[in-house]
């Protein structure tokens, strides 16, 4: 058996319960859970080792959101940074799991988000996707993602990059200019198709 022998308010969103005589400095979502008021009794002695359990879960849970409140983030970038305050892998998972369920995490938007952000300041898809396999965004979102509705937006990138680039080109040769053009956006990750396609439009 399990009683709650006090329950006192502490900062912000914190207090301090009395479980069968042993303090606990807990976050104010466990108690809410538990249902943990003043004179309280839980029958079921195993739930102490459940409550005790998520004493850790539920202050992990706030630190991910405050977290989140500074820029949308992926779910891999929430696991690190838990990771690196201490959370076990499993109370991480969860907590991911609990964010995607509440809506507060969407690995898909933030990957959308993530292409427009560096189609926008001048890459295009073949270095994103390189670039996105390298960070803590999940393969399968990376792999399923179609860059199809963002041709336009592409091919604009593609075009200003080259209208910048060719007027920094030293090169009297014409043909050489050209291939240093290719080569640049090359390395800028725009595919051959689109890159030809924009130099005819410049040429």
């Amino acid at each position: 058996m399990i009683k709650v022998n006090d329950l006192q308010k502490g900062k912000k969103n914190r207090y301090i319960v009395t479980l069968n005589e042993k303090e606990y400095d807990v976050n104010e979502n466990l108690i809410l859970n538990y249902h943990l008021i003043k004179g309280y009794v839980i029958e079921d002695d195993k739930v102490l080792d459940d409550i005790i359990s998520d004493i850790s879960y539920y202050d992990f849970y706030d630190i991910a959101l405050t977290y989140l409140e500074r820029n949308i983030k992926s779910s891999g970038e929430i696991k690190n940074y838990l990771k690196k305050k201490g959370a076990s892998d499993e109370i991480s998972s969860k907590i991911v799991s609990a964010l995607i369920s509440h809506k507060l995490l969407d690995d898909k938007k933030y990957f959308e988000l993530y292409v427009s952000h560096y189609i926008r300041i001048g890459y295009g898809p073949i270095y994103i996707i390189n670039k996105a396999k390298q960070s803590d965004i999940p393969q399968n979102i990376i792999e399923e993602f179609d860059f199809i509705n963002y041709k336009d937006d592409i091919k604009a990138s593609c075009l200003k990059q080259s209208q910048k680039k060719i007027k920094l080109i030293k090169e009297s040769d014409a043909y050489q200019k050209i291939m240093k053009l290719k080569r640049y956006l090359i390395s800028r990750g725009y595919d051959y198709n689109m890159i030809n396609e924009v130099i005819k439009e410049i040429i």
